[in-house]
């Protein structure tokens, strides 16, 4: 009788530890990769994309000269990271500045910083994915000419190559 509650004993160990180790691995293999995936599913912001201006600034004022931005970002989970680069009409000037950022819930998150120590230069860019697949928001900018912090709306384009 004693042998009997021993061995029943050792044999609801040994199949706890397997329940518990299949569980264990079907959560590793299985539901965390599915997670990741559908994570970056939403929304994917590697590769080339050109910011395109709406509208004026929030001041009512208009930007004096009309610049296209270049970016190129790698992505690696949720987090962001690469450089721009903004070329002004007209100016021989072009300013480089590294990303970093995030995605989040179709929200995409980005710091622009400048390369160049010498010229002030900061951006965020506060983006929303719509229904319709557009990822528009607002671009927050320090506006070196004026010398005033200033926003205006935007959108995101892939650059198709």
């Amino acid at each position: 009788m004693a042998c009997g509650e021993i061995c029943n004993g050792v044999i609801a160990g040994i199949g706890s530890t397997l329940v518990l180790q299949a569980s264990y691995l079907f959560i590793k293999k299985v539901l965390v990769p599915e997670y990741i995936e559908r994570a970056n599913r939403v929304l994917d912001m590697s590769g080339q994309w050109v910011v395109r201006h709406e509208g004026n600034p929030a001041d009512g004022e208009n930007i004096e000269t009309n610049s296209e931005t270049r970016m190129n970002i790698s992505q690696r989970g949720h987090g962001l990271s690469g450089t721009a680069e903004i070329s002004y009409e007209g100016d021989i000037e072009r300013r480089e500045y590294e990303i970093s950022g995030e995605v989040r819930n179709n929200f995409v998150l980005m710091y622009f910083t400048s390369k160049d120590r010498k010229n002030i230069g900061y951006q965020t860019y506060l983006i929303q994915m719509l229904e319709s697949g557009k990822l528009d928001g607002y671009r927050t900018f320090y506006g070196s000419k004026m010398r005033v912090i200033r926003s205006i709306e935007c959108c995101l384009e892939r650059v198709k190559t």
